[in-house]
């Protein structure tokens, strides 16, 4: 039998001698739509309420939040793209990051919501849904690095995504110092 799992966008990501085991990685790194990524898609998914969260997967920076919309004001005719944000995001411990993964939250109404978020971080819910994630590594990070991510979403729908990671400011982050 033959193992493809070299392959898988994910594990590729998670091997040594990826992309910035020789050099320090480019200042900024884009990913998303329409950009460069390790397989065909601008974006994948894993169910990580199907792994193991401190063996197959962690959180190397406390959750944030990247983008809050409000459907209401679409109906109030407010167009809702194209829009962005940033955010600063503190390594809250040492590791390598492969991955930036995210997931929803959706409030239906007064009493009821939808989320996705992975049943190890707090989610109630055991859903069909994956946790989208975008390959960006592997990279070193140190407790303490400062990261600025930037989200666009670029189309009518918000299946249009581009993100943005850099160094906060000069010196932040690790993966972007001179080596030694």
């Amino acid at each position: 039998s033959f193992d493809f799992s070299s392959l898988d966008a994910l594990n590729f990501c998670s091997r040594v001698g990826g992309p910035f085991s020789k050099e320090n990685p480019p200042s900024c790194l884009h990913v998303g739509h329409d950009l460069p990524s390790l397989h065909s898609g601008p974006f994948t998914s894993r169910n990580l309420n199907r792994l193991r969260r401190g063996e197959a997967w962690d959180l190397l920076t406390e959750e944030d939040t990247l983008l809050t919309v409000d459907f209401r004001e679409a109906l109030a005719g407010k167009s809702l793209y194209p829009c962005s944000t940033e955010v600063e995001l503190v390594a809250s411990t040492d590791g390598v990051a492969n991955c930036l993964l995210w997931w929803w939250e959706v409030q239906l109404d007064e009493m009821e919501n939808l989320s996705n978020r992975p049943m190890a971080l707090g989610g109630r819910y055991g859903t069909h849904w994956h946790q989208p994630l975008l390959p960006l590594g592997p990279m070193r990070v140190t407790k303490g690095d400062r990261f600025s991510l930037e989200v666009k979403i670029s189309d009518a729908v918000g299946q249009k995504l581009s993100f943005t990671l850099k160094a906060a400011e000069p010196g932040s982050a690790s993966a972007w110092q001179p080596s030694m």
